[in-house]
């Protein structure tokens, strides 16, 4: 009997050795070059940068609300209103995975203020199947903050 619970006893450590998984560090994947990450801001903190200037090198830490579904080639970083930082990675100079959604990640590079022409706006719409008023009623450039990174790392 004595042997059987010794058995038992050492099967059922055996089993919850085998099962314990040990602390796994969090795997991070980069692209481009190498960035900085210790000295990051938030996508929202990157935005007030371009306050007192018109561009800005930075490296901010956001998650990913939507990506590049044809190439990877730009994806977005939610901001506290609800809207996304458009990352754009220019002359496709890299790509990302377009399963990033939610995932966190480190951005490095230049926050800028980008103008979309009126000809480019009205070109967007019309590929969104918009009617002739709706084209014909974009009458002014959109100017938005954009980041083009030089390196990015997924945590």
């Amino acid at each position: 009997m004595k042997k059987i619970f010794q058995f038992t006893a050492f099967a059922i450590f055996g089993v919850m050795v085998a099962c314990s998984s040990p602390k796994q560090e969090v795997a991070e994947t980069s692209f481009g070059q190498p960035i900085d990450t210790a000295i990051a801001v938030t996508a929202d903190q990157a935005l007030a940068l371009l306050d007192s200037s018109d561009a800005a090198p930075c490296t901010i830490s956001g998650t990913v609300t939507e990506v590049c579904q044809a190439e990877g080639c730009w994806l977005k970083l939610g901001l506290a209103d609800g809207s996304g930082l458009l990352v754009l990675m220019k002359e496709h100079s890299f790509s990302v995975p377009k399963s990033m959604n939610g995932k966190s990640v480190f951005v490095g590079g230049v926050i800028t203020r980008d103008t979309t022409s009126v000809a480019t706006l009205q070109e967007y719409a019309k590929e969104d199947g918009k009617s002739a008023a709706e084209i014909a009623a974009i009458t002014a450039p959109e100017i938005k903050p954009v980041v083009e990174p030089v390196g990015i790392v997924i945590r």
